[in-house]
């Protein structure tokens, strides 16, 4: 039996279409399976009516994109204008936006683990991985309209650009990206941390400035183009209530307004249940205790993807829904999960295949019910409990005399 399985797991990962097609298949129907167990925010929803974001993207996607003054939404356009020119409904065209970068995201994400060096039932477990993030995979399917599926899709590709050292499609990427969220920026100081091999290179640091510029540009361009009328109390009076409101029952939107209304309550009121609320609350119990099976490999990726994990925590002082903010930031976890995952199958000397079922169960757990943002805790700590012990158990019946796996770049 064990020859059986072995044979198959290497027909499979011999052949690059078949790795693409189970890859590209396999994804694209657990994605279809969340969506199915997902009620989606449209207009029969009980908290549709809520004044939130999507308000303002349906508007903006029903008229001008270009016409609309409240910020900081008026400058995402790019979801909007290309829900507003696709030939459906206007709730099809963002449902259809976001379920394809969401798969693509996934992909993405495989790939960059690949580029890491990562064996292909490595990358496709993080692939895997990648879709028990409820806070990012889940609450995106739920509320459909935000551009934060492509913004984050676009930005991951920027990143495969930066590894595979294609400066044009990084800085044509990062520049269209800033089109449909100003975050896609965070990727920018990718390009010199993934990069250098000292704290301080000159010239790899104008490089990083260089291709940040066109990005830069757009920016202040959107700026002048789309003028901020939060401040225009005709402008504000004259909208409907949910498209007037930003934050906290309020039209007001400034760095300072925002730090001394949200950042800084926030920080008055921290303590450690906040911890363990951007944590394990946020990606889960199994993807954050994953890496203290290797901390020096953690330690050597936070270095490397500083600059990203900074500004994705930095930004929760700015907005509500911390959660949601802090799920960007899903790509560093779940790699330092892998780095040690790979500690956990060296040292029992299993196959990476293994790893991608014991994901799987994660995801179908998350199934179980129509709204789960992250595996109740229970869940998480027995399946990866049993993991564990199989692991041992088949280490010291089987896996003594098999050699360990290669380590990836990343966990070195």
């Amino acid at each position: 039996m064990g020859n059986v399985i072995s044979r198959t797991l290497e027909w499979v990962s011999a052949n690059r279409w078949r790795r693409s097609l189970l890859l590209a298949c396999g994804t694209l129907v657990l994605l279809a399976a969340l969506r199915a167990r997902t009620i989606p925010l449209t207009p029969e929803h009980s908290e549709f009516n809520n004044p939130w974001d999507h308000h303002k993207y349906i508007w903006m996607a029903l008229h001008d994109p270009f016409s609309f003054g409240v910020a900081p939404f008026c400058w995402r356009i790019g979801t909007p204008l290309l829900a507003h020119l696709l030939p459906f409904k206007v709730e099809t065209s963002f449902a259809i936006i976001t379920f394809l970068s969401l798969w693509l995201t996934g992909i993405a994400f495989y790939a960059i683990a690949r580029r890491l060096s990562f064996p292909y039932w490595a990358a496709l477990s993080g692939a895997l991985l990648y879709y028990t993030q409820g806070w990012f995979v889940r609450a995106n399917l739920y509320n459909i309209w935000k551009p934060d599926p492509v913004a984050v899709c676009v930005s991951l590709f920027a990143v495969l650009c930066i590894l595979r050292r294609n400066n044009w499609a990084y800085a044509l990427l990062l520049a269209v990206g800033v089109l449909f969220k100003e975050s896609v920026l965070f990727v920018a100081p990718l390009y010199y941390s993934l990069n250098t091999d000292r704290p301080w290179n000159p010239r790899l640091a104008l490089r990083t400035v260089d291709l940040a510029i066109p990005a830069i540009v757009v920016l202040l361009i959107l700026r002048a183009l789309i003028p901020m009328r939060n401040d225009d109390p005709a402008y504000i009076a004259q909208l409907p209530h949910v498209l007037s409101q930003v934050q906290l029952g309020t039209s007001t939107y400034s760095v300072t307004w925002l730090w001394h209304n949200i950042g800084l309550p926030r920080l008055h009121s921290f303590s450690i249940q906040d911890v363990s609320s951007a944590t394990v609350g946020v990606f889960g119990f199994v993807v954050v205790v994953l890496p203290l099976f290797s901390l020096r490999r953690t330690a050597s990726l936070l270095v490397r993807w500083l600059p990203l994990v900074l500004l994705v925590g930095l930004h929760v002082f700015f907005a509500t829904n911390a959660q949601r903010l802090l799920a960007i930031g899903f790509p560093v976890v779940l790699l330092a999960s892998l780095c040690g995952a790979n500690w956990i199958l060296g040292r029992f000397r299993v196959h990476w295949a293994s790893f991608a079922v014991f994901c799987l169960a994660l995801v179908g757990v998350s199934l179980l019910r129509t709204w789960i943002v992250v595996v109740p805790l229970p869940y998480q700590v027995v399946l990866l409990a049993s993991y564990l012990v199989l692991c041992a158990t088949w280490y010291f019946a089987w896996g003594r005399n098999r050699r360990s796996s290669r380590e990836p770049t990343c966990c070195r």
